[in-house]
């Protein structure tokens, strides 16, 4: 089956990305900066994501792309709030056509927020991969030989909860990389 992802490989240091490997250096209360095969990340240690990658037309979900389209993931969201009354999700598009969303109004590590991201039908390897390093996982800057790459946009926030004042800070550098 042939899959949208690949792994990336940096081409060259420019010096943005030796700045940023610099600050990988740091830890923060929210976490780090990872430079990983060309990629610039933020590895965040209680700031909740969900990660969704909608299946190419035709093909079937699995465990990374666990829905057909940007809508599913919208109606997702809009029924997790309706029934959690007390979250806030802040909602980014990808250039893959897919979401991140960040749980603004909650602290979960990924052992805390597996379920969510299970309940939320996101990609099953992204809540893996998380559990796995103990940080929740999102890329800040473009992939390295993917043309007109970007890191998201900004779609929305979704619930009516109140945003604790660490999340903010830490959605402010996120955003810092957006263009």
């Amino acid at each position: 089956m042939f899959h949208r992802h690949f792994s990336a490989q940096a081409v060259s240091t420019t010096k943005d990305s030796v700045g940023f490997m610099l600050r990988c250096n740091e830890t923060h209360a929210w976490g780090s900066y990872r430079f990983d095969r060309g990629l610039k990340c933020m590895d965040l240690v209680n700031l909740l994501m969900v990660d969704w990658d909608p299946a190419a037309e035709g093909s079937s979900v699995d465990d990374h792309y666990t829905v057909k389209n940007k809508k599913e993931v919208l109606e997702i969201i809009n029924s997790r709030v309706e029934t959690h009354l007390d979250e806030l999700w802040r909602v980014y598009e990808t250039p893959s056509g897919g979401i991140h969303a960040f749980l603004m109004s909650h602290k979960y590590t990924p052992s805390e927020g597996e379920g969510v991201l299970t309940e939320m039908k996101g990609d099953l390897l992204y809540r893996d991969f998380s559990l796995k390093r103990n940080k929740w996982a999102v890329r800040v800057g473009p992939k390295p030989n993917r043309a007109n790459d970007f890191v998201a946009r900004f779609i929305g926030n979704f619930g009516k909860g109140i945003a604790l004042s660490d999340h903010l800070k830490t959605i402010k550098i996120h955003d810092s990389f957006l263009p």
